[in-house]
């Protein structure tokens, strides 16, 4: 029951569509589905889009209309290892080690000879 949603993008000359990640939040809202639910039914969640398209809503109210069965008798059957990661928030640059003061911050720099490096910090907190 997998199923990817389609973006709009709207350059200024001409329209394109590509593959998205995942469904927003306000395309499942307006299925009767959460976020969470729609993970245990496979269906792939994006949580940092913000737009809601007229062709993802259909998809998703066609995929529930093609099976024949409730939402809940759906939650039923549904396995819960089919679980997946959703493309959420995630850190800045800086606090994931991306830029020269990330790493300064996070130990990871080797301009302080061996105490700049990573295994010094762990070495360190052990002490």
């Amino acid at each position: 029951m997998e199923i990817r949603p389609k973006v709009v993008r709207r350059p200024v000359t001409r329209q394109r569509v590509r593959a998205g990640r995942g469904f927003s939040k306000s395309e499942l809202k307006e299925v009767g589905l959460s976020s969470s639910t729609a993970r245990r039914l496979g269906i792939v969640t994006d949580d940092r889009r913000k737009t809601k398209h007229q062709v993802n809503t259909d998809s998703l109210q066609e995929m529930l209309k093609t099976t024949g069965k409730s939402i809940p008798e759906l939650l039923k059957e549904a396995d819960p290892a089919r679980i997946r990661f959703t493309s959420g928030p995630h850190y800045g640059r800086a606090q994931r080690g991306l830029t020269s003061s990330g790493k300064r911050m996070r130990g990871l720099l080797r301009s302080r000879g061996s105490r700049g490096t990573h295994g010094y910090k762990f070495k360190k907190l052990k002490r």
